[in-house]
């Protein structure tokens, strides 16, 4: 609405309640008389500009406010279109030379240069970082922690020693005669003792059994007639640990940091990939730190062992001079060589041989728990407690997924491996399983653990055995060994007087530590958050002059522009309400 300043004078600026009680005025010297005729006649001639302000007789004018104000006053219940708004958000933004994008005045080229600057700024902004995030998958670094840990402190490993010898021809005969008694046909000891050869396929030796046909009608007198009263199947766990050669028969002397020790007090008998098997340090008792003499250091203070290589207590004659294998593994992990972390060597007969051991210690800080095992790419000792209790390996966990598939595919378990979470009640492998188990042989041999998309591949892919749960181990010690061997005479065997047998039926084994210190690793976040977050900040603030400040002005823009996009939404529905309830008038009717 215009109005102008004096709603109530007359152009002469005279109130009309004075014009019947005019006074006299005093007479003014001429000097003054002339400026004031000249003020009079300058107001004539140029009348009061109109405003929007209504002066309100008996106010005085100094309330009015200023044209600068009164704009600011009409541009805030103004509403701005968005062009309009991100003008004023590039001109008042607090990130570095936006605001000569729109600012007035300046010419268009160099507002072109700077646009096209700004945008070479952003793509390399977005190199960098994608680049960053792609070199930085790995969440977890190796280095150096002490080059020369010492080795006493270093776990000593579990040994196993197995004979190649796999069912002891004494024991064979003692379960002939057994099954000679339980037989209601009344065969002989002989017949028995030619049967008890099929047993030895329950080891799942590669190629085809021969009489398979007889072999299954062996193994079906022994389901009905060699079973104890309590079990519901043929236990061939037991039969065949029965029939494997047993530790005081394959252990003569034993000698552990130069002092003589009791063989069947430092092994115990467990059950490994070939069977049952002598296994030193089992119970982990040298895997803590030790004195300085049981450093194991050195081919005659480590672990001495004399073997008992002879022949004659084989089932099946042997034609090879090999007569052990040893296992070298850490006293966690089962001894399978096919799930890895397992060394094997083998020991020959009249030999003398040396494994020398050069460990390394892997350890991971605990800072790397609160991540997922996903994330990290590795699991420590006591993750999944319920399966592995705190003996978790990547060789245990791909042994137990291994088993798994042999329960569901085959229905049964083979006798030598680990029983972890599986049902009492699942019967082991026999005879008439190894069909099933040799059809299945490639996969179980075959482990992936991730599933990438590799072309031509495919077959190999389904047909192998997948184990998305099994991680590396986040703590660990490996063992590099190194072998020697050396015949049998008369002056290594010094150590040995009361044994001049022939040199062929025995065998020596040195386990040691061959070097005096042992090399500590440690694993540790590549870069923690503060370290992102500063490399991050630091690239995004040289290349595009980025910060927190201007990326809460960014998001409090874009949030006021949305609230104002649905208040006008909402308006322009209201306005639609009002003009159809305006187009159509409610009308009653008598």
């Amino acid at each position: 609405m215009k109005t102008y300043p004096l709603v109530s004078q007359n152009q002469h600026g005279h109130h009309p309640f004075n014009r019947t009680k005019s006074r006299i005025k005093p007479s003014l010297p001429p000097k003054q008389q002339q400026q004031q005729q000249q003020q009079q006649t300058e107001e004539q001639q140029c009348p009061p500009k109109e405003t929007d302000v209504t002066l309100v007789m008996g106010r005085a004018p100094w309330w009015i406010p200023s044209p600068v104000a009164a704009t600011m006053a009409g541009s805030q219940t103004r509403n701005f279109t968005f062009a309009e708004a991100l003008k004023v958000f590039l001109q008042n933004f607090s990130f570095h030379s936006y605001g000569k994008l729109v600012e007035p005045g300046r010419p268009c080229q160099e507002k072109l240069f700077w646009l096209a600057f700004h945008i070479l700024a952003m793509s390399a902004l977005i190199i960098f970082l994608t680049n960053y995030h792609n070199t930085d998958q790995r969440l977890l670094t190796t280095s150096i922690y002490n080059p020369i840990y010492p080795i006493s402190e270093v776990s000593f490993p579990a040994v196993s020693i197995c004979s190649m010898n796999r069912i002891s021809n004494e024991s064979a005969k003692l379960y002939a005669r057994e099954l000679q008694r339980k037989d209601p046909r009344k065969r002989s000891a002989e017949y028995f003792y030619g049967q008890i050869k099929y047993l030895q396929y329950n080891y799942y030796e590669p190629g085809e059994m021969p009489d398979y046909e007889k072999a299954l009608k062996f193994q079906r007198f022994l389901d009905i007639y060699d079973r104890k009263d309590d079990e519901l199947f043929f236990n061939t766990r037991r039969r065949m640990a029965m029939l494997t050669p047993n530790c005081s028969s394959i252990l003569k002397v034993c000698r552990l940091g130069g002092e003589d020790a009791d063989c069947l007090r430092e092994f115990t008998e467990t059950f490994t990939a070939r069977g049952l098997c002598c296994t030193f340090n089992r119970n982990r008792k040298y895997s803590a730190k030790r004195k300085f003499r049981h450093r194991f250091l050195g081919p005659d203070m480590g672990l001495v062992v004399l073997l008992n290589a002879s022949q004659k207590d084989d089932f099946i004659p042997s034609v090879t001079s090999e007569r052990f294998e040893v296992f070298i593994h850490s006293s966690h992990t089962a001894p399978d060589p096919s799930s890895g972390s397992v060394e094997v060597r083998i020991v020959e007969g009249g030999k003398n041989t040396f494994l020398a051991l050069k460990p390394r210690i892997f350890q991971t800080i605990d800072e790397v728990r609160y991540y997922k095992p996903k994330v990290r790419n590795c699991m420590f000792n006591d993750e999944l407690p319920d399966v592995f209790g705190k003996s978790y390996t990547y060789s245990n966990c791909i042994s137990y997924c291994r088993t798994r598939s042999q329960v569901v595919l085959c229905e049964c378990l083979p006798f030598m491996a680990n029983s972890l979470n599986i049902s009492s009640s699942t019967a082991f492998c026999t005879l008439q399983h190894r069909g099933c188990l040799m059809r299945y042989d490639f996969k179980w041999y075959n482990v992936m653990t991730q599933r990438p998309n590799t072309v031509g591949l495919d077959r190999e892919m389904e047909d192998s055995l997948y184990c998305p749960y099994c991680l590396p181990t986040c703590s660990e010690t490996q063992y590099t060994v190194t072998v020697m061997d050396l015949p049998l005479n008369k002056f290594n065997m010094k150590s040995f007087p009361r044994h001049k047998e022939n040199y062929s039926d025995l065998a020596v084994l040195h386990v040691y530590f061959g070097v005096t210190n042992g090399v500590f690793y440690r694993r540790f976040l590549l870069n923690s958050w503060f370290e992102k977050f500063s490399y991050i900040g630091s690239i995004c603030g040289v290349i595009a002059g980025f910060s927190l400040i201007g990326i809460g002005e960014v998001i409090f823009f874009v949030v006021q522009q949305l609230i104002m996009a649905l208040r006008s939404d909402a308006y322009t529905e209201e306005r639609k309400n009002r003009r159809r309830k305006a187009t159509n008038p409610l009308l009653i009717l008598p």
